[in-house]
């Protein structure tokens, strides 16, 4: 005779808080093994936009019980109208607000890639142009993919959440928790 046993789980997941966790963890491993670390400073810095849309998500949910109708805003929309709701002084022409346009841009330039044709003519010394013939081009959006590029998104946006958060009467603690998980097991008759 088996004896069965019934595992019953629950979780309350927290997305955003699991793409704050992806961007840390792909800027520390960029920051640990350098090789190859542009693609890490990519993915950490577009989960770092996924981090604010599932953020503001997460926020609208509880501030409009009609959300549903709200997420098809953009970006920039959800922040206005969320900050109009929780009283809170927006200005997307100083930081931390002035990174939300960066950071749209470059998601969606990785989001919705298309080919570009790069370009550069300059002028450099004749001992200088071997060595400047070796650099590979990038556009604006891959040059954003750097270790200061990254801290620098983090660091803003961890600073845009937490204004957001602090005023929809949360506590700081709790901004990055990754959920609850509970569960139990019983015999099954």
């Amino acid at each position: 005779m088996h004896v069965k046993v019934r595992v019953s789980k629950e979780l309350e997941l927290i997305t955003y808080s699991q793409h704050w966790h992806t961007a840390n963890c792909l800027l520390d491993r960029a920051r640990s093994e350098k090789k190859g670390s542009y693609h890490q400073y990519l993915a950490s810095i577009t989960f770092v936009a996924f981090t604010l849309e599932a953020f503001l998500n997460h926020i609208g949910e509880d501030a409009f019980s009609s959300w549903i109708d709200l997420e098809k805003l953009n970006v920039r929309g959800k922040i206005n109208i969320i900050s109009e709701k929780l009283d809170i002084d927006v200005n997307y022409g100083s930081m931390p607000w002035q990174i939300v346009p960066e950071l749209v841009a470059f998601r969606n330039k990785v989001a919705h890639g298309k080919n570009e044709l790069l370009f550069e003519d300059v002028v450099v010394s004749q001992s200088k142009y071997d060595d400047h013939l070796n650099i590979a081009l990038k556009s604006n959006w891959q040059e954003s993919a750097t270790q200061s590029g990254a801290e620098r998104f983090i660091k803003h946006v961890e600073a845009l959440c937490t204004e957001i958060w602090l005023a929809s009467g949360n506590d700081k603690i709790t901004l990055f928790s990754h959920g609850i998980q509970s569960g139990s097991a019983k015999l099954d008759a």
